[in-house]
């Protein structure tokens, strides 16, 4: 069977070059993705920064001068390693006077520093009792125990894991978890809370910060120092009323990513 015979001008030659361009480009995209499957590696289009997330994009961008590109590749893979990382969560516990009030112990802070919590533990909420003035606070609800939760992205929104606090006001939580650090280190924690945070490691407080606020990733910046193998952290946040959320990271002082950590929800 003869070919048909198609007559066209030049615009038309260009869209039909255009065309086979566009086809050509796809089946090398196609190729080169299939062989990064075969192969076991991801590509990736843009900069070694847009591996990062904004939230830390500028840090990131004044460092990367002290790195090689594999460095902040190394970095970028260990950010996406820590983009969820499992925590337990226990609370929420009776706190008069709300996000300012950091001073008040209740029992996890003593399992913490005595070194024998256990994720098994339950607590009496029996440190304060509520604010006879406020109308929304929380009361003790029985026995308190912890419970399997997560940063994502380094955040953690309390609400979603104690549904039942939601729109009270005068509380505390704590989030528990454990650090595997490959050598001994200097680090800074990244953190925000809604409203005030404590933070502990290895059982001596390294941050305290009343605050009344939103939570953002990085507002405080307190050094600490991990010890080779594993660390235990405790954090404790505190709640005036409306939101009740933690971020948290642990980065080199700088600020950057640190490959080779590991984190775990249960004790070491």
């Amino acid at each position: 069977m003869a070919a048909k015979e198609i007559l066209y001008d030049e615009n038309a030659r260009r869209s039909l070059e255009r065309g086979a361009n566009m086809v050509a480009d796809s089946f090398a995209e196609r190729a080169l993705n299939a062989t990064s499957t075969l192969w076991g590696f991801k590509l990736r289009q843009g900069t070694v920064l847009d591996r990062f997330p904004k939230a830390i994009q500028e840090v990131v961008a004044k460092n990367k001068d002290k790195f090689t590109d594999a460095q902040l590749n190394e970095m970028a893979d260990a950010w996406e390693q820590q983009s969820s990382i499992p925590v337990l969560a226990c609370g929420p516990f009776v706190n008069p006077g709300g996000g300012p009030n950091t001073k008040l112990e209740h029992a996890p802070e003593k399992a913490h520093v005595a070194g024998t919590l256990k994720p098994t533990d339950t607590y009496d909420d029996n440190a304060a009792q509520p604010d006879p003035k406020g109308k929304d606070v929380w009361k003790a609800a029985g026995k308190v125990g912890w419970k399997e939760a997560a940063l994502s992205d380094t955040a953690l929104d309390f609400v979603n894991v104690w549904p039942a606090a939601r729109d009270r006001e005068q509380d505390a939580g704590y989030v528990a978890l454990w650090v595997k650090s490959p050598k001994a280190m200097d680090v800074m924690l990244g953190c925000g809370s809604d409203d005030g945070i404590k933070i502990w490691v290895n059982g001596k407080p390294v941050h305290d910060n009343g605050a009344s606020r939103g939570s953002a990733l990085d507002q405080d910046k307190p050094k600490a120092a991990l010890q080779d193998g594993w660390n235990a952290i405790l954090i404790k946040v505190t709640n005036g009323g409306g939101g009740w959320a933690l971020n948290f990271r642990v980065a080199a002082p700088d600020g950057m990513p640190i490959p080779g950590l590991q984190f775990s929800a249960k004790p070491q």
